[in-house]
């Protein structure tokens, strides 16, 4: 299919709705009669983001793409009734930047967006209950976490961040569930596209959080502290750059702060006295993340951020995930979730989080990996 070029998916749907997509220089229209789908030339779609979300058309535009192109697409779907012979692609792109989600220019330019609907209402209630069982079973030494492993019958500890949730040892399936809803997932997409690999969920589940403070830092491994500007910049451009990160508050959750817009600009003066001292105290210009129940935090973990405990705060449960964008890239292992190598990990995952997984094997097993760190905290 060249530019210009239209097939129809019937649907008998009533009204705009969300469709997968996939990738290439692709724009999916979804209309109340049919799908249409309309190759572009990457000169039309300069300066848009790799994937858009566009609510409230009339054709609601789902996924663009900015693959190499064009290239000669296969269409597998039968072809409908007409619904006109073309679409001035200027009209498209024209209302298509007009209605871009704010959300979208929010995370680009901040750094960070908070919404309320990312998880399902049940399924924040089972979230909840499935971290304080496994918390639980950390505490009485039904389930041990060790450095890159994962087993059962040892001795308990108080738990404070569990890194195995999605481990068969626990149980708790709806962890990596969480990943692959639908809440959530129309988020990821809207910043990562659908081609996903897994990423993690870990869970703040403790009460002795009194002390905690992870000190002011970014997620780059200590990188960024005394580089040149050039260094920094490059290493902000390119660091974790398919990944998506996100907080859920369990229970209320106040204790992530960040420095908007820190994650596109070289340090300043006073936040290099912060990130290379006692990383402690209160940098100007931070927003606090005050968390309410059931909320959703995404952000870049290259901003400038810190964690930390307000007075009074005893309890902390929290899941910290994240999404990583699959390019047929590679990605260092990171030795804490080396545990997920065992076969018995794959045997237990909900058949929808399996593609990511598979995905993530892929990424990690393959040969002469030049890597892509993505830990992170906070």
């Amino acid at each position: 299919m060249w530019l210009g070029e239209m097939g129809r998916l019937p649907v008998g749907q009533s009204r705009p709705s969300i469709i997968y997509f996939r990738p290439g220089p692709l724009v999916y229209l979804n209309a109340p009669s049919g799908v249409i789908i309309l190759r572009l030339k990457r000169p039309m779609v300069k300066g848009l983001f790799r994937s858009c979300l566009v609510a409230d058309l009339s054709m609601a535009i789902i996924g663009l793409s900015l693959a190499t192109g064009p290239t000669k697409a296969g269409w597998p779907f039968q072809s409908g009734p007409s619904l006109g012979s073309r679409i001035h692609r200027k009209m498209i792109l024209k209302r298509f930047a007009e209605t871009m989600p704010n959300l979208l220019q929010e995370y680009r330019d901040d750094g960070y967006f908070i919404v309320d609907d990312a998880v399902e209402k049940d399924l924040l209630e089972e979230l909840g209950q499935a971290l304080r069982r496994a918390a639980d079973k950390v505490r009485s030494g039904a389930v041990v976490e060790h450095a890159g492993a994962i087993s059962t019958m040892g001795k308990g500890t108080e738990p404070h961040i569990l890194m195995g949730l999605m481990a068969p040892e626990y149980g708790e399936p709806c962890f990596a569930q969480y990943l692959v809803c639908e809440a959530l997932q129309k988020y990821a997409r809207l910043i990562i596209g659908p081609e996903q690999r897994l990423g993690w969920v870990v869970g703040f589940a403790t009460r002795q959080i009194a002390n905690y403070d992870s000190g002011w830092h970014r997620d780059t491994g200590g990188q960024t502290r005394n580089a040149a500007y050039e260094e920094e910049m490059e290493i902000l451009r390119t660091h974790r750059k398919n990944m998506l990160k996100f907080h859920l508050a369990v229970e209320d959750d106040p204790c992530l702060w960040l420095v908007p817009g820190s994650h596109r600009r070289y340090r300043s003066a006073i936040e290099h006295e912060f990130l290379t001292g006692e990383r402690k105290g209160d940098l100007p210009g931070t927003v606090q993340m005050d968390l309410k129940r059931g909320q959703t935090v995404f952000w870049n973990g290259n901003t400038i951020h810190r964690g930390i405990a307000p007075a009074g705060m005893v309890e902390r449960w929290n899941l910290t995930g994240s999404l990583v964008r699959h390019e047929n890239d590679r990605e260092e292992l990171d030795e804490r979730f080396k545990w997920r190598l065992a076969d018995k990990v794959r045997d237990s995952l909900p058949a929808a989080v399996l593609p990511l997984y598979d995905n993530w094997r892929y990424a990690v097993e393959a040969a002469d990996s030049p890597g892509c760190d993505i830990s992170g905290g906070s």
